[in-house]
């Protein structure tokens, strides 16, 4: 049965400022605004999207790099009941089959790439909507819970992302795990980290409009520096975000007087834990979730595994490669079944099959159950690298260190577990790129801008696969990786 809805997002905003007109509501980059500003400017962006034709049932693709915008644009979709569809990396988008689906892209680049309805989102445009006075009157939405609400992306793992079709309850469900799960009220200000384009950004944003609370916008680079500055009281982030912060702290950083960090994505190493806990929390707890079926698992891990107690409302179990249950405290498959869980993919039968079977998702994920109600999850199923909390295939980066005139299986990439407990990116030359490895370490310039916490590594081997020369194999890299790891952390041993 699917859960009521009781108030939408933009509904809990007009509430609060009729409460509290004056109230902060939101902290945009240092800018402060109101609870009767914030109402103001959500209402002219739904009224400059009603008049470019948006109505309730079109598909929005937006496209835009500030948080605040985006957010505001997400609810305006919402206001007007239209689908909402967040680009997360236009570089890589399948622009051909959104095209398919949109009525309308906004984004901050231009020109679009194909010829479909465009709005460019730039200072001039958004000061005339945000400055006009002239309103007019909304549609009145029928409550429909199955209506479509918006499309929430995979993060990428084969370079094109995969979507999930939401509906208005789906939602509504994410919504509220993420409001119990904060546990927020209207002396919380929390520090929204995610980039804007991520689905559970959005639902944590409208669980702060929800308390009450004060929703703070920064720029991920930056964003360490307003912890102090506004008085965060609770945030979350990937773990490869939260060793960029660590590592970026000065020697004299104000801790947070009160600071609860909830941390995803990834396994989180004791080490990053404690030394979050020592210098930046008071609190830490692990998430364990997907775009696809939600919040998981919430708790506090020793060991080092993401694992905690299974989240009100969800199954899960450990199965064989045939789907048979396995007994507790036996490693396996995990599989998933939620409330507001997506259905299956869009457009994507062969992720449909291999995801969904039988009313269950599978997150690709290994695990174990050391007793009913708690879960470990202790790796992954296929070859796709944990970054941190982002989930990226090896082809994907060794798509963009390719070199003209270099066979493919001469530049191979694995991921290792790193010191501070993100992985590692090995980078594998052999052949002519190694002949090439100056170019090589040109091109991963851009890369470590993208994966700003990431430590890649760049090694020459005879070949990339000694067992089978001229075919890669993902297993055998790691393999002689790890031993070259090995042999050169004992060379570097004192007294060695």
């Amino acid at each position: 049965m699917r859960p009521s809805i009781t108030r939408t997002t933009p509904d809990t905003i007009d509430h609060l400022a009729q409460q509290a007109p004056d109230a902060l509501a939101v902290i945009d980059e240092d800018r402060p605004i109101s609870r009767a500003r914030l109402r103001r400017e959500l209402d002219c962006m739904a009224a400059a999207l009603h008049s470019l034709g948006v109505a309730q049932g079109t598909h929005v693709a937006l496209a835009c790099e500030h948080g605040y915008v985006h957010w505001l644009l997400v609810l305006a979709c919402e206001r007007l009941g239209a689908v909402s569809d967040a680009v997360l990396d236009p570089r890589r988008e399948d622009w051909a089959t959104l095209h398919q689906r949109a009525g309308l892209l906004l984004s901050t680049f231009s020109p679009p790439p194909m010829a479909c309805r465009h709005q460019l989102i730039d200072q001039p445009w958004l000061d005339h909507l945000l400055g006009r006075l002239d309103l007019p009157a909304l549609p009145v939405l029928a409550s429909d819970p199955g209506a479509p609400a918006r499309v929430a992306r995979t993060s990428g793992t084969t370079g094109t992302s995969l979507r999930l079709l939401l509906s208005r309850a789906d939602v509504a469900q994410r919504v509220r795990n993420w409001a119990q799960l904060l546990d927020l009220d209207s002396q919380s200000r929390y520090l929204l980290t995610l980039q804007p384009s991520a689905a559970t950004a959005c639902y944590q944003a409208a669980a702060c409009m929800q308390a009450g609370a004060v929703l703070v916008f920064a720029p991920a680079a930056r964003a360490w520096q307003s912890l102090a500055r506004h008085g965060i009281t609770h945030t979350a982030c990937l773990p490869g975000m939260l060793a960029q912060w660590l590592a970026e702290l000065p020697p004299g950083f104000a801790r947070p007087a009160a600071l609860r960090l909830l941390c995803g994505g990834a396994a989180v190493s004791p080490a990053l834990r404690g030394q979050a806990l020592a210098r930046l929390a008071t609190s830490f707890e692990d998430v364990y979730a997907s775009n696809e079926a939600g919040l998981i698992a919430t708790g506090q891990s020793a060991s080092g595994d993401a694992a905690g107690r299974l989240w009100p409302g969800v199954q899960v179990q450990v199965v064989d490669g045939q789907h048979n249950e396995l007994p507790a405290g036996h490693t396996g498959r995990i599989r998933v079944r939620a409330p507001g869980m997506a259905q299956g993919y869009l457009d994507a039968p062969q992720a449909d099959a291999a995801h969904f079977h039988q009313g269950w998702f599978y997150p690709g994920d290994v695990g174990v159950m050391p007793r009913p109600g708690q879960l470990r999850v202790t790796g992954r199923e296929s070859e796709v690298m944990n970054l941190g909390g982002l989930k990226v295939s090896p082809e994907e980066i060794e798509a963009r260190l390719s070199l003209p005139g270099v066979p493919a299986h001469e530049l191979a990439v694995c991921a290792l577990p790193g010191e501070a407990g993100i992985d590692d990116v090995w980078v594998a030359l052999c052949g002519e790129a190694a002949r090439q490895q100056d170019q090589v370490v040109q091109a991963l310039a851009q890369l470590c801008n993208d994966y700003a916490w990431v430590t890649f590594r760049v090694v020459q081997l005879p070949s990339v696969n000694p067992q089978a020369p001229g075919k890669l194999s993902r297993r055998a890299l790691r393999e002689s990786i790890a031993a070259l790891r090995t042999d050169l952390r004992q060379a570097a041993a004192p007294g060695s």
